[in-house]
């Protein structure tokens, strides 16, 4: 999605192309992109910040709300 090519998430073979380069060596099998297409800003605005940083945000950022008491 940053680089402008959205529909390259779901097209298997530039998306394993894109995934033997980033761990730079051919491995078996295929680790699909199997998100709805709104996901890919979620991604991307993750992509943005360091790794630790989107774990944390992620990470926190999804849990549940808990403002509501349980009875």
């Amino acid at each position: 999605m940053l680089e402008g090519t959205l529909a390259a998430a779901y097209d298997w073979p530039t998306h394993k192309a894109m995934e033997v380069a980033a761990l730079g060596r051919p491995f078996d099998d295929y680790f699909g992109w199997h998100y709805p297409p709104p996901f890919l800003f979620v991604a991307a605005a993750l992509a943005l910040v360091p790794y630790t940083a989107a774990f944390v945000l992620w990470t926190f950022g999804t849990f549940p709300p808990t403002s509501q008491r349980c009875v």
